[in-house]
């Protein structure tokens, strides 16, 4: 009985592990495509429509987000987050962030 306890905590171990991993190349998929689109300012709507993304919310807190705050994407109006003509636009830093996951890809 303890054996068979301890392989299924094993096995529903290894299986977070590799969901965890798919999630990650996602989000860095996901976050490529932001910042490459982003390249030219891009508005919530066109990022949406280029992702085949509709949840604006959903977008904003698990992509945006992260991506504002590690300073990688900007926003046009930065005073006024909600304005209806914000959009977004890559940093220096997402396209030096471009150029060095490029490279990782190709190796």
């Amino acid at each position: 009985v303890q054996d068979s306890a301890q392989v299924s905590v094993q096995d529903s171990a290894q299986v977070s592990v590799q969901d965890s991993a798919q999630v990650s190349v996602q989000v860095s998929v996901q976050a490529r495509g932001i910042l490459e689109l982003c390249k030219q300012s891009a508005t919530l709507s066109e990022i949406g429509r280029q992702l085949a993304m509709s949840n604006r919310g959903y977008m904003k807190r698990k992509f945006l987000a992260p991506l504002l705050e590690a300073g990688l994407l900007a926003m046009t109006i930065p005073e006024k987050p909600t304005s209806s003509q914000q959009k977004y636009r890559t940093t220096e830093k997402g396209l030096q962030f471009l150029v060095q996951n490029k490279e990782h890809l190709q190796s």
